[in-house]
């Protein structure tokens, strides 16, 4: 897998950034400001969501080992059914504070 590694941050202004399935360095802040998160796996790094932020497909997980920022326009979108996370509902685990 590639590991993508930065020390300063990267936003997104529109379009679509996917990471699936893969443990995924991020530098220190994801800041999508337009567009789309599509995610599962994890992300070392703060993110922040002006837009909307989605797990890559039903029963994932997205871990983020940092904080969560939704911003007044973010939107969350995850599945909620069944009755185990990230089998068959999504799950979003956040390390530090949202």
């Amino acid at each position: 897998s590639t590991v993508f590694q930065d020390a300063g941050s990267i936003q997104v202004l529109g379009g679509t950034l996917q990471i699936a399935d893969a443990n995924s360095y991020i530098p220190r802040t994801l800041a999508i400001r337009g567009g789309e998160l599509v995610a599962s796996g994890t992300i070392n790094a703060n993110v922040i969501v002006d837009t909307e932020l989605r797990l890559s497909a039903s029963g994932r997980t997205l871990t983020i080992n940092g904080d969560l920022s939704v911003g007044e326009t973010g939107t969350l979108l995850f599945d909620v059914r069944g009755s185990q996370a990230g089998v068959t509902h999504d799950q979003i685990i956040v390390s530090n504070q949202i």
